[in-house]
């Protein structure tokens, strides 16, 4: 479930590799509209500006699926083509670079996950923190269905729940 990150990796374990736990697991809470995914093609995990969690996340992933696809993990640059991607974690953004970003790939069925505390508030649909000594995460349900994903009730239950613009 969601809570195995923290418990797999317990306290100790680096920051990158707790994101990394969390990108895997929006995965695989989330479904995508139909269509999204060619039944033979790969679920894309998107990391743009963090090659720590690159690194982490493409470890985490062997062996694993979501969605029953195999889960293919891509680093990519903010001009490139992001809409090939299911999931887009992004760090390293202002706000200006955060609103471009969103507005590329408004639309798309991508779930956008960030570091920057503001991200949900812009539109993204996920935002990782630290509060304490615990990874914890907020969702803006509304960015989730603008983009058609249908999040897990057991991933709701445990996010802060952000509006757009609070």
């Amino acid at each position: 479930m969601l809570l195995a990150p923290g418990q797999v990796f317990a306290q100790s374990a680096p920051l990158p590799a707790l994101k990394a736990a969390f990108v895997l697991n929006f995965a695989k809470f989330t479904v995508w509209p139909e269509g999204t995914m060619a039944a033979s093609g790969a679920m894309e995990l998107c990391v743009l500006g963090d090659a720590q969690v690159a690194d982490a996340l493409e470890e985490l992933v062997k062996g694993h699926t979501a969605s029953n696809h195999v889960i293919a993990v891509r680093r990519v640059k903010p001009d490139d083509t992001l809409r090939a991607c299911h999931v887009l974690y992004a760090k390293g953004m202002d706000g200006q670079q955060t609103n471009q970003l969103l507005e590329a790939i408004k639309g798309s069925a991508i779930f956008t996950i960030s570091d920057d505390e503001h991200f949900t508030h812009r539109g993204g649909v996920a935002n990782l923190f630290v509060e304490g000594d615990k990874m914890r995460f907020a969702i803006n349900v509304e960015a989730a269905r603008r983009v058609r994903l249908l999040l897990s009730a057991k991933l709701l239950a445990m996010a802060q729940i952000v509006k757009d613009g609070e």
